[in-house]
């Protein structure tokens, strides 16, 4: 969250789709160039 506004809005993610993500990133499946 922003630090400035502690009661704004909160991304939340399952387990499972947080894994999936960071699993794409370690093998540069996400990467931009």
């Amino acid at each position: 969250r922003d630090s400035k506004d502690p009661d704004g809005p909160v991304l939340s993610f399952t387990e499972s789709a947080w894994c999936d993500f960071t699993a794409k990133i370690k093998t540069g499946e996400l990467d931009l160039f």
